[in-house]
């Protein structure tokens, strides 16, 4: 009799011993995956909500909420944007210059602390913008882009704009017209 218990008690530490090496990581592993997915949610969250509110409507309140204080925002080939009330104020003359300014989010992507949000902006040039100063055309764009927000702390340190900005001087009716040729490459050519 005492042998079978032995066995018993043997089995038993085993059991118990398997379950704490596979099955308790397998429950840590759970929890980290269901902390990563509710992070890579807010992420999502938030780029909607700074697309919605402050783009869409001109709610700048929602960038406070989201954006780090020493916040920088590329956008090539204009010049950086630094901090949040400068950020604010880039918005504004975009919405100055396009008051039906309209962006739609097409996709978003979230992996670790970096978000990817593809979108289209629609609007009609009405206004002028500093930035590119182009008198106001009348002309109705549509073109899309995509955003590389680097995150810290739950908020967005760094953003890069990448965006169609040769379709959209396009359609404002600008040309893209190829080099001319140096005028003694030209001479050279007649003869």
């Amino acid at each position: 009799m005492c042998k079978i218990g032995q066995i018993y008690t043997c089995l038993i530490a085993v059991l118990a011993l398997t379950v704490f090496l596979v099955v308790l990581p397998g429950c840590e592993s759970q929890s980290q995956d269901k902390a990563k997915a509710e992070q890579a949610e807010k992420m999502k969250t938030a780029g909607r909500r700074i697309i919605e509110e402050a783009w869409n409507k001109g709610n700048f309140d929602v960038l406070d909420e989201f954006l780090a204080a020493d916040y920088v925002y590329h956008i090539p080939p204009l010049p950086d944007v630094k901090g949040i009330e400068a950020y604010k104020q880039r918005i504004k003359e975009y919405r100055s210059a396009y008051p039906d300014l309209q962006i739609t989010i097409n996709e978003i992507i979230v992996e670790g602390d970096i978000s990817a949000l593809r979108w289209t902006l629609k609007g009609t040039h009405t206004g002028q913008f500093p930035s590119i100063p182009i008198p106001p055309t009348g002309k109705q764009v549509e073109f899309t882009g995509c955003d590389l927000a680097y995150w810290k702390d739950g908020k967005i340190v760094e953003d890069w704009n990448h965006a169609d900005f040769l379709g959209y001087m396009q359609q404002l009716g600008f040309k893209l017209i190829p080099p001319q040729k140096e005028e003694k490459e030209k001479k050279e050519e007649e003869k």
